[in-house]
């Protein structure tokens, strides 16, 4: 039977959740269009797939959808597209939420944190000749929405993380640590020295990696024995 959706200010009225991914090449519109006006407008927000796991509901825990809207000619076209996280595909193989943002640390047990990277809703924009869409607090791997010039069409790829530091470590930041064996012992967001999210990797007297700890919002949620 399927779920619906709990009675929640954030999932009603204008916050209520679209659901699916859709293209509409010429929209209904009141009024007219300036036919100069000639471009893209992108809004990237939450839009849960499935009804929150325990019904508790916060409206930044939802998954990131990017709306596309094309000025062209006087007429405008739509379409939209997940952000499709590690949590959005698990999810979406099960049919079901499995994690609540609001208690992460009891998920559903098939729940897998590895490569774990958010929600993908709250974004920043880098202009150019294609528009980067990236997760401002993904610090591992995240999933970036591309719109090729002269097409409705959405891709998603995903960003490679430096191999090095952009800026001398401050403790605060994307920063990657290796030992002298030129091994990564730590890597992820930093905030005052301390990882944030990220991972920690211990080697044997051989180099060899034994053991890798996952860490998000400061806690160790998983630990990979090699």
């Amino acid at each position: 039977m399927t779920e619906i959706y709990p009675d929640h200010p954030n999932l009603r009225g204008n916050y209520a959740p679209l659901r699916m991914e859709c293209n509409i090449n010429d929209l209904i519109i009141e009024g007219e269009v300036p036919k100069e006006l000639f471009g893209s407008y992108y809004r990237n927000g939450p839009d849960p797939q499935f009804p929150p796991m325990g019904g508790d509901y916060h409206w930044f825990a939802g998954d990131g959808m990017v709306h596309a809207f094309h000025f062209e000619n006087g007429k405008v076209s739509y379409l939209n597209r997940w952000a499709q996280t590690s949590k959005w595909k698990q999810e979406r193989k099960a049919g079901r939420s499995l994690i609540n943002a609001l208690n992460p640390m009891e998920p559903d047990p098939i729940f897998d944190f590895e490569g774990e990277d958010g929600t993908a809703n709250t974004e920043r924009y880098k202009a150019g000749p294609k528009l980067d869409i990236k997760n401002k607090v993904d610090s591992l791997q995240v999933d970036s929405l591309i719109s090729e010039k002269d097409s409705l069409a959405l891709k998603i790829r995903k960003f490679k993380k430096p191999s090095e530091p952009i800026a001398p470590f401050d403790g605060n930041g994307y920063h990657e640590f290796k030992d002298k064996n030129g091994n990564t012992t730590k890597v992820g967001e930093f905030e005052d020295g301390l990882l944030v999210n990220g991972k920690i990797f211990k080697y044997d007297e051989k180099g060899k990696l034994i053991l890798t700890k996952i860490i998000k919002d400061r806690d160790v949620v998983k630990i990979i024995r090699e």
